[in-house]
């Protein structure tokens, strides 16, 4: 991060890697038949999903000014290379390639090809870094322009791409057009507010029960899901990511602090949660062949969460960086360093 850091974005960073790990776990027992494919589990995983993802992209764009201020457009553009795009083509690679080792023992049936077509197919949970990397590039030479009006010109054309976008017109481009408006809305809501809000109980109140009148009038009466982008899928993420950010400025004590902590760990948890998670279903399913729902979520959720931590500062301990960032001789001769 550049410039100061805010507490309430870590923190709201760590219920959003909670929400994600919980998500794939969840997926992945449904899709290893060891969890019902209910319409319990189907309302429980749109909602997550109608917000979660675009709350991260909304946190990343808060800090977009605070990095041109510092390192200009070409030093943004180079720190992003270290940041994001390094760790996502050493992950894409290292999981892709661990799970067509493993292929018969997972959910799918993961071949070396697709593994090798991350420039143009990023897999899995991927997705996420390669299109913060776009969106970082992008809008480093947009924002680089002092026009007042840019940033509601550009969030109106994101939110149209985000609305009509689909996957065969777009292509490797999909997921960033339709994550965009977010990523602007961060950096409006920076330039509005420079990050610096209060805790307010009523506020917080007011917007969590909007979000959750919003969503029950989106899946219960309107009977859709979080795949099915319109301009009433965009207020609901907008409203997830508004009673998230109130609800993380309300947290204190040691809840606020292990919460921040995730926050900061949350880019090595993406990295290695599905990994981990889907090893622990594997090995208990085998273990414990009648292992119940409850214990594989339990199970699954502390080690998508706990064990990249462990790994991460094994890595540090043992000098084994360059799984997560650029070797010291690379960022040396020009890659930058920063944190997402």
């Amino acid at each position: 991060m550049s410039g100061k850091r805010f507490h309430w974005i870590d923190v709201a960073k760590g219920m959003g890697i909670m929400l994600v790990v919980y998500g794939h776990v969840m997926r992945g027992l449904v899709s290893a038949g060891l969890a019902p494919d209910s319409s319990t589990f189907q309302i429980v995983d749109s909602v997550i999903y109608s917000f979660h993802m675009p709350l991260f992209f909304f946190l990343a764009g808060i800090f977009l000014d605070q990095a041109l201020a510092k390192r200009g457009v070409g030093g943004v553009v180079l720190s992003k290379v270290d940041t994001i795009l390094y760790p996502y083509l050493v992950w894409s690679l290292l999981q892709g390639f661990i799970e067509v080792l493993l292929a018969r023992y997972t959910n799918g049936a993961t071949e070396a090809g697709d593994v090798l077509a991350l420039l143009w197919a990023p897999r899995a949970q991927f997705w996420f870094l390669y299109a913060l990397f776009q969106i970082f590039i992008v809008s480093a030479v947009l924002f680089s322009f002092k026009a007042r009006w840019l940033p509601y010109l550009i969030m109106g054309a994101a939110a149209l791409s985000f609305i009509f976008a689909r996957a065969e017109d777009m292509g490797p481009f999909i997921h960033a057009a339709r994550m965009m408006v977010f990523f602007v809305l961060g950096v409006v809501f920076f330039r509005l507010s420079k990050a610096e809000i209060g805790r307010a109980p009523m506020v917080t109140l007011v917007l969590f029960s909007t979000f959750a009148v919003v969503e029950y009038v989106f899946h219960s009466f309107a009977g859709l899901r979080y795949s099915d982008r319109s301009l009433f899928s965009l207020l609901i993420a907008c409203t997830g990511i508004a009673a998230t950010v109130s609800v993380a400025s309300l947290v204190t004590g040691r809840l606020s602090s292990g919460l921040a902590y995730l926050g900061r760990m949350s880019m090595y948890i993406y990295l290695g949660h599905i990994l981990v998670a889907s090893g622990m279903r594997v090995g208990l399913s085998r273990a414990w062949p009648e292992c119940p729902v409850w214990l594989h979520v339990i199970a699954g959720l502390v080690a998508g969460i706990a064990l990249p931590v462990v790994l991460y500062r094994l890595c540090k301990r043992w000098q084994l960086m360059f799984l997560f960032e650029p070797p010291r001789r690379l960022a040396a001769q020009g890659w930058g360093r920063a944190s997402v």
